[in-house]
C-alpha cells in the first residue's frame, strides 16, 4: 500500500467514527441499567470503542504504508522528484475531526425511554457544526488531492499546500534551507518557502540534503527527474550519513 492510498483510507474511518459516535450517544445507559456504576462503565465502554476501532484499525492497516521507504518519488513526466503527503498526519486529523463533528450535533433524552434523539440546533450548536463542518472539507479535500506535497525540478522547489509556490534555485540564499519550529511543527525555511516537512512521507535530513546539495552544486540539477539522477542523490546523501 502506498502513502497515497493509505491517506484515502482515512476518509471512510472518518465516516465510520463519525456515525460510531452518534449511536454511542443515542443510548442513555443510565436508563438501562439500574445501577449507576454499571451504566458509568457501559458509557465509558461504548465511548472507548467508538473512538478506538476507526482510529486502531486506520493506525494497523496503514502500518506497511508508514514503512514504506520515506524517500523522494521519481516523476519523470515533468522531470521532478517529489515528497508525497505522509499518511498519519494527513489522516488521523480527518477521522478525528469526523468523531469531534457527532458530538456537535446536538441530542436530547426522550422521556421515560432509554435512548436519545437530536434536538433543534441552537445558534452555538449551528455555529459549532458549521466550523467542524468547513474544517472537514478543508482536511477532506486535502487528503483527497494528496497535499501537502513538496518536489524539486531543474528550476527551483516547489510546495504544494492549498496552493502552488515555487522558489527558483537563485532565490535561496547561502544558509538555507534553515530549519524552524513553531510550537509541534517543524519545517524547513526554503527561500520565501516553508516546507512542511512533518506531513511528507520523506527523511527530513535527506529532504535539507538535497536542496543543499543542488543549489551548491548547478551542474547537478539537469539529473533531476531522472533514475541515475535519483541514483546519484541517493548515493552521494548516503555518503554523506556514514561520514557523521
Amino acid at each position: 500500500m502506498s502513502p497515497r492510498v493509505a491517506a484515502l483510507w482515512a476518509i471512510p474511518f472518518a465516516i465510520v467514527g463519525f456515525l460510531l459516535r452518534i449511536a454511542a450517544r443515542w443510548v442513555s445507559f443510565d436508563e438501562v441499567f439500574d445501577s449507576f456504576p454499571a451504566g458509568l462503565l457501559a458509557d465509558l465502554l461504548v465511548f472507548v470503542l467508538s473512538v478506538g476501532l476507526p482510529l486502531g484499525g486506520y493506525h494497523l492497516l496503514t502500518r506497511p504504508a508508514r514503512l514504506e521507504p520515506a524517500t523522494w518519488v521519481l516523476d519523470p513526466a515533468r522531470s521532478r522528484f517529489v515528497a508525497r503527503s505522509a499518511p498519519r498526519p494527513a489522516g488521523f486529523p480527518l477521522i478525528l475531526i469526523g468523531l469531534w463533528a457527532a458530538t456537535a450535533l446536538p441530542t436530547e433524552r426522550v422521556p421515560h425511554e432509554s435512548h436519545r434523539q437530536f434536538a433543534a440546533f441552537s445558534t452555538l450548536n449551528t455555529i459549532a457544526f458549521t466550523a467542524v463542518g468547513l474544517v472537514f472539507l478543508v482536511i477532506f479535500f486535502s487528503v483527497l488531492a494528496g497535499r501537502p506535497w513538496v518536489a524539486v525540478d531543474r528550476d527551483g522547489v516547489i510546495r504544494q499546500d492549498l496552493r502552488q509556490d515555487r522558489v527558483a534555485w537563485g532565490e535561496l540564499t547561502p544558509e538555507q534551507p534553515e530549519w524552524w519550529s513553531w510550537l509541534w511543527v517543524r519545517g524547513l525555511a526554503v527561500g520565501k518557502l516553508k516546507l512542511p516537512v512533518t506531513s511528507l512521507h520523506i527523511d527530513q535530513t535527506l529532504l535539507a540534503f538535497t536542496i543543499r546539495n543542488y543549489k551548491r552544486v548547478p551542474g547537478l540539477r539537469e539529473q533531476i527527474g531522472t533514475a541515475e539522477g535519483l541514483e546519484v542523490l541517493q548515493s552521494a546523501y548516503q555518503k554523506t550519513i556514514a561520514r557523521r
